[in-house]
């Protein structure tokens, strides 16, 4: 059986603008109702969540030569959820790290460095999240009010040469 990787591999998405000297709000990239690329939801007017185990996101950025500090700042689906999300990034394809998310403190932020490119410029920037637990959004009394395998609630990401 192919993997999900493999097949994601596969799809087409629309490359977003983002800037590499700050913060890169989700809600400007795409209208509200849209959706950045596979694995997101539709965009709200906070920023969008992932739907699932696996979400990519393509950025366009202006072309560089620099190493990137990268940081996703955002919330978790905590409601009727106990413990952590575990989360593993990449970046152009380079494991940046396995990030573990407390769920009783639902804002987090994932930094990492992308080292420069061995040659030449990078002129886009591919985010891939593999979210271990997502999971549907509960009421108090364990009632799924949401049955989206909501992950991760991203605001912005913040990109800066180093």
């Amino acid at each position: 059986m192919e993997s999900l990787q493999a097949r994601a591999a596969t799809w087409t998405t629309t490359p977003r603008a983002a800037s590499i000297m700050g913060e890169n709000r989700l809600n400007a990239m795409v209208d509200q109702g849209e959706r950045l690329g596979p694995g997101w939801r539709h965009m709200e007017e906070w920023g969008s969540w992932t739907d699932g185990s696996y979400v990519r996101l393509d950025l366009r950025i202006d072309p560089t030569a620099a190493a990137l500090a990268i940081r996703v700042n955002g919330n978790t689906n905590i409601a009727g959820v106990t413990g952590n999300r575990l989360v593993r990034v990449t970046a152009n394809g380079q494991g940046m790290g396995q990030f573990v998310l407390p769920i009783e403190e639902p804002r987090f932020q994932m930094a990492f460095v992308l080292p420069a490119p061995e040659s030449g410029v990078r002129e886009s920037l591919i985010l891939e999240f593999m979210i271990d637990n997502p999971t549907p959004y509960r009421l108090d009394d364990g009632t799924v009010a949401d049955a989206r395998l909501l992950g991760l609630g991203v605001h912005t990401i913040d990109i800066e040469q180093l």
